[in-house]
């Protein structure tokens, strides 16, 4: 991009109020990896039609060096200057980082909008399907999950794998393996999909089995906060308190402090209740009705 560069400033130089030339020459620093020069170049954009891009762009310069924060609060300011080229990847990004924070509601509204903007946006779809999901609203959350398994291609397995997770939810134990039988069949070895079979060993009563499961999750992604919560909660049910405790404390650490949702609140309380009960019969009865 060196030379697409050179031209660009030879513009700004003759023409310094050129935003197109500024926009351009802000992408072209960011793909050649300057992404300093090309904050500087994005910032000096001016009001008019490049604005929306120009914001949308350093909002995902934001997300690709990690700050979600900032991108996040780039990307709301582009879409509200109009319409960005990249509205649909802006509001992509956007709903896929609210259902990070837990704010399920605004992560639906942003992927609603790229769902009509491309609805075939598999993406979109399977982001859209999760959000629905954590909000309870199970059958729509289905039918966007169904839609991406109904046919090869990305998100397929994914897609899949909630299906089963919801169909769990739902207690339908036997569409919730087919849909993880799917889901393998489509490659899915994730540390989501040895969770939710974890739960379907639970589902049929086999605790060892459910074990296995959930310490392949582990082993697939240490960093996969549900797989030790719900260890953490099969230990407690066995008395192994100290080891359901330490599985539960790393859920909370995994989640962060500023996580939001009743479920995460339910196990803050009862990790503080196993502390301050020990091991002892009633401390886990009063325990184990926690949750």
């Amino acid at each position: 991009y060196t030379g697409q560069i050179e031209a660009l400033e030879r513009v700004a130089t003759i023409r310094p109020s050129d935003d197109s030339a500024r926009f351009s020459m802000g992408l072209a620093y960011g793909m050649n990896g300057n992404p300093d020069r090309a904050r500087t170049e994005l910032l000096a954009v001016g009001e008019g039609p490049r604005k929306a891009d120009a914001l949308a762009a350093l909002g995902f310069l934001a997300a690709l060096r990690g700050d979600s924060q900032t991108a996040a609060a780039r990307l709301q300011e582009a879409l509200s200057n109009g319409k960005p080229s990249l509205a649909s990847e802006a509001n992509v990004l956007l709903g896929r980082a609210k259902l990070r924070e837990g704010a399920y509601a605004e992560a639906q509204g942003y992927l609603e909008q790229a769902v009509t903007a491309d609805p075939n946006d598999r993406q979109a779809l399977y982001l859209r399907g999760l959000s629905l999901q954590a909000r309870g609203r199970f059958q729509d959350a289905l039918a966007d999950f169904e839609r991406l398994t109904s046919e090869p291609g990305p998100f397929a397995a994914e897609a899949g794998v909630q299906a089963a997770d919801v169909h769990l939810t739902l207690n339908a134990p036997d569409r919730a393996r087919r849909a993880l039988d799917d889901a393998g069949r489509a490659g899915s070895r994730s540390a989501a999909y040895y969770t939710v079979a974890g739960r379907l060993s639970l589902a049929s009563e086999d605790d060892e089995g459910a074990l296995i499961s959930f310490d392949n999750a582990i082993r697939t992604d240490p960093d996969y906060a549900s797989a030790y919560l719900e260890r953490g909660l099969v230990y407690i049910q066995r008395e192994s308190i100290a080891q359901g405790l330490a599985d539960l404390d790393r859920f909370l650490q995994l989640v962060g402090e500023g996580a939001r949702g009743s479920r995460i609140g339910e196990v803050r309380a009862l990790a503080e209740q196993l502390r301050q009960a020990g091991s002892g019969p009633e401390g886990r009865r009063q325990t184990e009705a926690r949750i």
